[in-house]
């Protein structure tokens, strides 16, 4: 039997780039298939887009789709969970910061705004057609909403210990009141009007802030 040197079992050059090309092409049509699906889902509605509208789309046929998929429920749940890492890993990043209460929940805010914003396509899934993904593909969205939930919660109850917030306010209430405001955002919010992304999202921030405080407060300049 003939033994292969380690240089013989090696891939060519020449193998090896074109399995590297081969990988970034598929990765890159899978990035077109969940960005095409997203947008027909977000100006048609879920529901109402078929696969052969986002083959068409994507000039291909239904059966090439198929080669990415097995529904197109994994399609509507590719663009919500690219969203939810995204929104994941922003949280930790908050939870690691310190400051006032108010300038941290301000903060927040604004992000979390100015990222509904950025992608747009994907914040509409999750909240206009979330209930449209089974029950265990919702959990781990379920459970990001919630620990959102408990960190501003527990800014506004620091706030109030400090003497920063509304001592009377009701702190669940008022966060479900907060974010309320901040994602109905992608309902009115116009990519090609007159106001930026952050604009908005900073004006939003200083609204939702400014309803809960005790006294005279400036919001910050930089998100």
């Amino acid at each position: 039997t003939r033994t292969m040197t380690p240089d013989q079992r090696r891939p060519r050059p020449d193998v090896a780039a074109s399995h590297a090309d081969r990988g970034r092409t598929e990765a890159n049509r899978w990035r077109e298939v969940v960005d095409t699906s997203a947008r027909l889902f977000y100006e048609q509605g879920y529901e109402c887009t078929s696969i052969a509208d986002i083959a068409r789309s994507l000039a291909i046929t239904r059966g090439t789709l198929y080669h990415y998929i097995n529904s197109k429920e994994d399609l509507l749940h590719a663009a919500i969970d690219e969203l939810h890492a995204i929104t994941t890993n922003t949280l930790t990043t908050h939870l690691a910061g310190e400051g006032d209460p108010l300038d941290l929940l301000w903060r927040y805010f604004a992000g979390h705004v100015r990222l509904n914003l950025e992608h747009l396509h994907a914040a509409t899934l999750v909240y206009r057609d979330l209930h449209h993904l089974s029950p265990a593909r919702r959990q781990g969205i379920v459970e990001t909403r919630d620990r959102l939930q408990d960190y501003v919660r527990g800014l506004l109850a620091a706030g109030v210990e400090q003497g920063l917030v509304d001592p009377k306010i009701d702190v669940r209430l008022t966060s479900n009141h907060m974010f309320g405001a901040a994602n109905d955002v992608y309902r009115w919010f116009q990519p090609d009007g007159d106001r930026s992304s952050t604009e908005i999202a900073e004006s939003v921030a200083t609204f939702v802030v400014r309803g809960v405080t005790a006294r005279t407060w400036t919001s910050p300049t930089v998100a």
